[in-house]
Formats: C-alpha cells, sequence, structure tokens
C-alpha cells in the first residue's frame, strides 16, 4: 500500500491515472474503517485532477469514484 499512496502524491498524467486505477481497485477490499480512511485522502487527489482539461484523466477518476463509493463503510453522504 505505501508504494501505491508514494506513487499517487509523486506523479502526474499517464503515470498518476495507472495509480489511480489501482488505488480504485484495492480500496473496496479494504476493512470498512480502512477504506472510510483511505477514501477521504485520495479524494482531495480526484478532484483535484478532474478539474484538468484531459478527458482520460476524467473518465478514470469518475471509475475510482464510483468504486469507492460502492465500498462498505463509505458514507454517501461525504460522497455529495
Amino acid at each position: 500500500l505505501k508504494p501505491l499512496w508514494k506513487g499517487v502524491r509523486t506523479h502526474r498524467g499517464k503515470t498518476l491515472a495507472a495509480f489511480l486505477k489501482a488505488i480504485g481497485f484495492v480500496i473496496p477490499l479494504m476493512d470498512a474503517m480502512y477504506a472510510n480512511y483511505y477514501t477521504r485522502e485520495v479524494m482531495v487527489i480526484l478532484i483535484r485532477e478532474f478539474a484538468s482539461p484531459d478527458e482520460e484523466m476524467k473518465k478514470i477518476v469518475l471509475k475510482v469514484v464510483k468504486q469507492c463509493v460502492q465500498t462498505d463503510g463509505v458514507e454517501g453522504q461525504y460522497i455529495r
């Protein structure tokens, strides 16, 4: 998990997209408490990247948000 978080915080562009995809697949596998925590942490990055003009990045961000929302422990009210 540490290499994923380091990659999310240091990379940009297509490499960041790959790390976000990986995070999107890992968060649903976590316990509810950890999933909630890591979703809150990654949401800051997802919001920042959704503001980018890259359409491919926006699709990836929406996919990761969808995966996080479907996870137990992540509150729908937080996402709204």
